[in-house]
């Protein structure tokens, strides 16, 4: 799991482990990302840290919540992408069930569940301009 991918991908992270807190507190110490959160943050982390390693799970919800959020601002920009690729990719395989396209082109299928694909998706998706709204 530590590779940053599933923890972002999924929405409603209900317990967080020490294993997981910790793999984001190293991986932010080392690439300076933890200096984007100000002293409050760093602290109510550090205090989760230390609380999961002696409880072994956080299971409150607005704590995984709050840390959820703290996580995201401090993940790298590649875990972005592929976050959002992987929501692009969970929209396209929607659409192609509907318009049957699976079936036609089975080869679609393992195009969608290449990294490297995901990965290109979500940096065109976080590289799109934004949408003026017709009116």
């Amino acid at each position: 799991m530590h590779w940053g991918f599933n923890l972002a991908i999924q929405r409603n992270v209900e317990r967080l482990t020490f294993s997981d807190l910790n793999y984001y507190w190293v991986k932010s110490q080392r690439n300076g990302r933890m200096y984007r959160l100000n002293r409050i943050e760093r602290s109510f982390y550090r205090a989760c840290l230390l609380l999961a390693k002696l409880k072994g799970v956080i299971v409150n919800s607005t704590v995984v919540s709050m840390l959820a959020e703290i996580i995201q601002r401090i993940e790298s920009f590649k875990v972005k992408a592929l976050r959002r690729g992987f929501e692009r990719v969970c929209e396209m395989v929607a659409c192609f069930k509907r318009s049957g396209v699976l079936n036609w082109a089975p080869c679609v299928r393992s195009w969608l569940r290449e990294e490297s694909y995901i990965l290109y998706l979500g940096f065109m998706a976080l590289n799109e301009p934004p949408r003026m709204p017709y009116g």
